[in-house]
């Protein structure tokens, strides 16, 4: 159980630097996304995009210090809430809404085990 913690926190802050990333760099498919299709300011996928990069900083510190691994992934759990919220009302298909679900069914995890004793660590910090 102690790695797949571990695994689920990296494939976290992996997505969550490249999304947050795509989000930062204004990619132009992102910003369509976020402002024609789903009505949204630039000024919060500016937002989103920041939180969701620190989010996945916190999830790396989490590495060697656990205590960060918990509120870096409350912080992505309610961007997950407000995502999945946002991809009902606009009315998407159900496939589009499962990696939402799944970043939000980790990131669950990680809040109520991510400050234990990761893979191949011998003590908690």
């Amino acid at each position: 159980m102690k790695c797949l913690g571990t695994v689920m926190q990296l494939l976290l802050a992996i997505v969550f630097l490249f999304f947050g990333g795509m989000k930062l760099i204004g990619l132009e498919s992102v910003v369509e996304s976020f402002t024609d299709e789903l009505g949204y300011s630039i000024a919060f996928l500016y937002t989103i995009g920041v939180l969701e990069v620190l989010a996945a900083i916190g999830l790396i510190i989490g590495f060697w210090k656990s205590k960060w691994v918990p509120l870096s992934a409350g912080v992505i759990a309610i961007i997950m809430v407000g995502a999945l919220g946002t991809l009902i009302s606009a009315e998407k298909s159900l496939a589009e809404m499962v990696p939402a679900a799944v970043c939000l069914l980790f990131s669950a995890f990680l809040i109520f085990n991510g400050d234990r004793r990761r893979c191949g660590a011998d003590k908690a910090d």
